[in-house]
């Protein structure tokens, strides 16, 4: 569920369903949710080889717990960047946790809460032969591996709730007030998981009265960011 863009990179995703149906395998079925620039190039490709890879195109968010949760597993599928030593916080993680299904991310990153928690796989797959065999150890993974993994999701995924989130928060806040005598706050975010994740601290801070809040936007997603006052 996402963007079909470069930055996702899901040729990988497609090469990984060729190795798949060349290994003979016929019950396995890729459902790609979302639009972008490279969608029609790839679902091409998808036809005219007969592979096991769906375009479902866009739909609501709201639809988007139901969709992952009647998947196998679900998989994180982007292409890797520099800036990844630093972590990578995807608001579809913290929906594929949810879900309660193994996660299955062709990046390895830094304070990789996947493999930390062992919520599925995270690798930089080498090829398509690598990726496709990750894929498959779920396939044929025994029924009760397979459910502690599921558990593990879900279990983790408590500790990220909004209200969890927000008395986090106050604590900051409130740690902030003793220690740091600055008055002026500036907060800055660029994509839609930061402006989802950024929301809880700005309203805190607005509501106190000791400091003065100013939001920079830098306009990575701003197609998707309503800035208000």
């Amino acid at each position: 569920v996402g963007s079909i863009r470069h930055v996702n990179h899901l040729s990988t995703l497609v090469e990984c369903a060729r190795e798949i149906k060349r290994r003979g395998i016929s019950n396995i079925l890729f459902l790609v949710y979302g639009e972008g620039t490279e969608r029609a190039m790839l679902e091409k490709i998808v036809k005219e080889e007969k592979l096991p890879v769906k375009f479902k195109g866009q739909i609501e968010k709201k639809y988007i717990p139901y969709i992952l949760s009647k998947a196998s597993i679900n998989v994180i599928n982007v292409m890797g960047a520099s800036i990844n030593k630093y972590g990578c916080s995807w608001n579809k993680l913290f929906e594929y946790m949810a879900s309660g299904k193994p996660i299955v991310s062709n990046l390895e990153i830094s304070y990789d809460l996947i493999r930390k928690y062992n919520l599925g796989s995270s690798k930089n797959f080498k090829d398509s032969e690598e990726y496709a065999k990750e894929v498959l150890k779920y396939y044929y993974m025994d029924e009760e591996e397979y459910g502690d993994i599921c558990e593990n999701s879900l279990n983790l995924v408590k500790q990220y709730d909004y209200k969890k989130l927000t008395e986090m928060v106050e604590i900051v806040r409130s740690i902030i007030k003793k220690r740091i005598k600055m008055k002026k706050v500036l907060v800055v975010f660029g994509t839609r998981p930061e402006a989802i994740k950024m929301c809880p601290l700005v309203k805190a801070l607005k509501r106190d009265k000791d400091f003065e809040v100013a939001v920079c936007v830098s306009g990575q997603h701003m197609f998707d960011i309503k800035v208000t006052r």
